[in-house]
């Protein structure tokens, strides 16, 4: 539990300075665009949305300063003297494969998670393109809903971590749920509620979803956490990163093809609930007891490694 509140309470004051950022990136948007009917300069059409991509550079380099300048110095073992410092990171991260792989419920775990959050990402993605495709949606009003988006993110999160205080449900019977709600609305774009009904079905929709996305952010970590090796806790959440990240290719190749298949997005709705679904089964097989055993016998072995060594 103090994982799981651990997690939520960050992934929520990620989800505020993001909103923040947003409404002065809205600020500008509003004030700079050009009125309803008249035509716009090259200038005012590439400037500011230009100065609000800047704005968020500026905005990582200030907080990540201050952030990074008040962690204290964490002990670990030395630099390898032997080591290339090109080569040492990926040597790291082809042992932590190695790991996953021969843990068999961290391997279900990952291909699990390689699923959904490939899935959830999407639907940020989709989000603006069927504002754009099927509202005629400008710039500065889907900068609005993002920053509706991302105060509904915030507050979710406190949401669903009350509603897991109250039922005492396990940070994995969290995740599952989430996973089955998001295949609901899924479901709900794959049989054409927004190309139906174009303003309400795409907030009926992605609505939901955008509410969830911060809390099975947090909730995933939380359980990963949970299962990582004493010692590698570093090379493990950068494999997590990579795996997050890395599976966003899947995504929006469905939603390119797709859209040229078909001519909208509707399709991309069926890949989604597929993905939700399957990840939910994979997850509910996943015995995390036996993860955590494995974790904490591959702990006490780098223990007994360094021992030796010293």
């Amino acid at each position: 539990r103090i994982n799981d509140d651990m997690s939520g309470t960050g992934m929520a004051i990620g989800y505020a300075g993001g909103t923040a950022l947003l409404v002065i990136s809205a600020i500008v948007l509003m004030i700079s665009e050009c009125d309803s009917g008249l035509e716009c300069s090259e200038f005012s059409t590439f400037f500011w949305p230009n100065l609000c991509i800047f704005l968020a550079g500026v905005w990582w380099a200030i907080f990540g300063r201050i952030a990074l300048g008040r962690l204290q110095t964490r002990p670990g073992p030395p630099f390898p003297p032997d080591a290339n410092v090109l080569c040492l990171g990926w040597h790291q991260m082809w042992g932590t494969l190695c790991y996953i792989m021969q843990n068999k419920q961290m391997l279900l775990f990952m291909c699990s998670f390689l699923l959904y959050s490939d899935a959830y990402n999407t639907i940020c993605t989709v989000a603006p393109l069927i504002m754009e495709d099927e509202l005629g949606m400008r710039v500065k009003g889907a900068v609005i809903n993002a920053v509706v988006a991302a105060v509904g993110s915030f507050l979710g999160v406190f949401m669903f971590m009350q509603l897991q205080g109250c039922t005492a449900l396990s940070t994995r019977s969290m995740i599952v749920i989430l996973l089955c709600l998001y295949a609901m609305t899924s479901g709900m774009g794959a049989a054409g509620v927004i190309s139906t009904y174009p303003e309400y079905g795409l907030y009926a929709v992605m609505g939901p979803a955008l509410l969830m996305i911060g809390a099975i952010q947090s909730y995933t970590r939380s359980l990963y956490a949970s299962c990582i090796p004493k010692g590698q806790e570093s090379a493990m959440f950068a494999f997590y990163a990579i795996t997050d990240k890395g599976s966003n290719v899947i995504g929006p190749a469905v939603i390119a093809y797709v859209h040229n298949r078909t001519g909208n997005y509707t399709g991309t709705f069926w890949y989604l609930l597929a993905s939700f679904l399957i990840s939910a089964l994979i997850l509910a097989c996943v015995s995390f007891d036996h993860s955590k055993d494995e974790a904490s016998l591959a702990s006490d072995e780098t223990s007994e490694a360094s021992s030796s060594d010293d």
